[in-house]
């Protein structure tokens, strides 16, 4: 494959492995406020009227601070990752109709002359044809997954304690 094909390939590569360092970290923000959650709820029942009032605030507070958390450190790069993998896949989408443009040229060049190269330059045209698009196909799918993962990480986030 050629230089296009692997910067396109490798800034996928990058991109992805931001979005999911940033999808973990979602995760343990979710982890922390559930067990900051689990120790305020096992505070017993009928403790005195203040500490009993100071509960709810506290559960609120650890909510909001979560979810503030998990915004900042796991929504905005999953969506700046988002955005850099449809740049990715529209430069791979052009780069996939060049590709389709030369195999269809070098198919109407064939039996002229240099039939061997002209078979060589279809089958190196489509090849980088189908790389761009697996490209395009796999960050589609980790696009995908990473919303996936992230809503399931924000409605973990706002659920009560």
């Amino acid at each position: 494959m050629g230089r296009k094909f692997e910067k396109s390939k490798n800034r996928s590569k990058e991109t992805t492995r931001g979005i999911e360092k940033a999808l973990e970290t979602g995760e343990k923000i979710v982890e922390e406020k559930e067990r900051a959650g689990d120790s305020i709820n096992r505070i017993p029942e009928g403790v005195d009227d203040e500490v009993a009032q100071a509960i709810e605030p506290i559960k609120k507070a650890i909510v909001i601070e979560a979810t503030a958390d998990l915004s900042e450190r796991a929504e905005k790069p999953v969506e700046d990752g988002k955005k850099e993998l449809n740049e990715i896949n529209e430069e791979a989408d052009t780069e996939a109709q060049r590709a389709a443009q030369a195999s269809e040229v070098f198919a109407e060049t064939k039996g002229d002359y240099a039939n061997k190269e002209v078979g060589d330059g279809i089958a190196e045209a489509n090849k980088s044809q189908e790389g761009f698009e697996k490209t395009i196909a796999e960050n589609e799918q980790a696009r995908a997954e990473a919303e996936a993962r992230l809503e399931k990480q924000r409605a973990d986030t706002l659920a009560a304690i």
